[in-house]
């Protein structure tokens, strides 16, 4: 398959990305990254980082659309359509500040701070995947194809 534009690549992320496969395998690197902070490994710290950008790529499109983790894809698909870059970035990025302190933790040997920064980004992240997938439940699409409506590759 030739890719022509950065658009369809971008198509192609989300259309694969919808898997849920890929969306469980995230959640797997949260735990490993806390693990590479932790024994300094920057190995494992490199490959999480490499498995996080290449994540949405692993996996074909699903054949149903109806599973949790493929409305929580959805859903942040529908909400970033919607959205301007200024609320995204208050949004989506600034949040991000937060691991900041996280790492600081980690990479300490902080138990206590470790486990309340870890905590807090973990609430903050399974309450915005529950919003998320309400939004795509909320809006009217063809569960099959993703909230933008083209199904290839």
């Amino acid at each position: 398959m030739r890719i022509s534009s950065r658009r369809q690549l971008n198509d192609i992320m989300w259309r694969r990305h919808r898997n849920p496969a890929s969306g469980w395998t995230r959640v797997l690197l949260f735990p490993l990254l806390a693990v590479g902070l932790w024994y300094h490994s920057w190995m494992l710290l490199a490959l999480v980082l490499a498995a996080g950008i290449t994540n949405p790529f692993w996996f074909p499109p699903p054949r149903r659309g109806d599973s949790y983790m493929t409305l929580i894809v959805d859903g942040e698909r529908i909400w970033l359509a919607r959205h301007n870059r200024i609320e995204k970035l208050l949004f989506l990025y600034l949040p991000a500040v937060q691991v900041v302190p996280l790492v600081w933790a980690f990479w300490g040997n902080q138990p206590v701070w470790a486990a309340y920064f870890a905590a807090w980004v973990l609430a903050q992240k399974a309450a915005f995947v529950v919003w998320t997938a309400e939004i795509a439940r909320r809006t009217e699409y063809d569960r099959s194809v993703g909230p933008m409506g083209r199904q290839t590759g």
